[in-house]
């Protein structure tokens, strides 16, 4: 996506921006971010009315975990060209990414005109029913898959939204109708099973249900959730034996699935084990809790670095870096807190502080182009 953008910049460029525009594109596609935010800039400088420098600016200081400072740039070039679908698509998309989902279906919201959604790439029609279908609007989001089918050529991601927007709109019968059709089209036959045995799972046809299960788990093996649902059925059909003989082989990821520990227990309890039932049903409640508290940290994190960003855009410094010290004391080692901690700090020439942070970002991700962006300032 971002290299057919980069393209597009290449192809608006005027002779006049050679040494500005054109060369900040070259230096962003070869990776050189530095000095393609200082071509960027001076040609904000000689066209303060072009949007392209702030398009693109965006797109670096994105790549460089600058998100906030990327936001405001993209900001910028959507106001500068309201016009450009490409632009708004991408704003949208970062938004999406950094959390601010009303402000994502705000940017879109021309592109629910069916005129405006024709004029973009496949690509681009894409994300846009992609953000729509993940924040639920289920019937823009079919609107957009409309006109991306119309234009792109048809295959698997394509056979499974179909299926799921129908999910999602609860036209059970349409989405079963989508995956019986994906079955004939696609390699990905245990996930259109799977989908087909969901939907009779979900309208009380059991056996249905478990003779299309049994063969998603026979194509991917040691999946927990195709295991789980199957065993969910054979439960419901009073075939605990057989369920537990599929739960068995995943029980290894029950603590990332621990739904498998709970039907493990309804196997035991329809067998009249009760002790074994009463074992697991405590193991489900443990890794269940475990589980809930560690989501209930994560929007936590989420809701503060939001503060953070805002306040750091309203210029509150002192607030932003309370927001984002929040976020370390609840997870040391998250790796966007100490990066916007790092950033702040070295911009306050304050080293020793720093380091702090940079050290937690080596460790988390040592490769990232950050996290060496910020050592090579450090």
């Amino acid at each position: 996506m971002v290299t057919l953008l980069i393209a597009a910049g290449f192809a608006g460029v005027q002779a006049q921006d050679v040494s500005s525009l054109e060369s900040g594109l070259r230096a962003l596609r070869e990776g050189r971010y530095p000095e393609a935010l200082e071509a960027f800039d001076r040609q904000k400088q000689l066209a303060p009315d072009d949007a392209r420098p702030y398009f693109f600016s965006g797109l670096v200081l994105f790549r460089t975990g600058q998100q906030l400072q990327a936001l405001q740039e993209m900001e910028k070039a959507v106001k500068l060209n309201p016009a450009n679908g490409r632009y708004r698509v991408l704003y949208a998309d970062l938004l999406f990414k950094s959390g601010f989902k009303f402000k994502a279906l705000d940017a879109l919201e021309p592109l629910k005109q069916k005129v405006e959604t024709e004029k973009l790439s496949p690509e681009e029609i894409w994300i846009v029913q992609d953000i729509f279908f993940q924040l639920g609007r289920f019937e823009d989001a079919g609107n957009a898959l409309s006109i991306y089918e119309g234009k792109a050529e048809a295959g698997d991601a394509l056979y499974f939204r179909k299926a799921q927007l129908a999910m999602g709109m609860n036209r059970l019968d349409e989405a079963l109708e989508a995956f019986q059709n994906a079955l004939g089209k696609t390699d990905r036959k245990a996930e259109a099973f799977y989908g087909i045995g969901l939907i009779h799972y979900q309208t009380g046809d059991m056996e249905s249900a478990a003779d299309a299960l049994a063969k998603a788990v026979e194509l991917k093996p040691g999946h927990p959730e195709f295991a789980h649902l199957y065993a969910s059925a054979l439960l419901a059909l009073r075939r605990p034996s057989e369920a537990l003989e599929q739960l068995a082989q995943v029980e290894n990821r029950a603590e990332e699935f621990p739904k498998i520990y709970d039907a493990m227990a309804r196997s035991y309890r329809q067998l009249r084990d009760f002790q074994k039932a009463r074992e697991y049903s405590e193991k489900f409640i443990q890794r269940d809790s475990a589980e809930k508290s560690q989501q209930g940290i994560q929007q936590k994190v989420h809701n503060l670095l939001q503060e953070g960003q805002k306040l750091l855009k309203e210029g509150d410094q002192a607030g932003a870096e309370a927001r984002f010290r929040a976020v370390i004391d609840l997870d040391p080692d998250h790796y966007l807190g100490n990066n916007y901690l790092a950033g702040m700090y070295l911009l306050q020439r304050r080293f020793d502080q720093a380091y702090h942070h940079l050290k937690r970002m080596l460790k988390k991700n040592p490769d990232a182009f950050e996290t060496n962006f910020l050592t090579a300032h450090y």
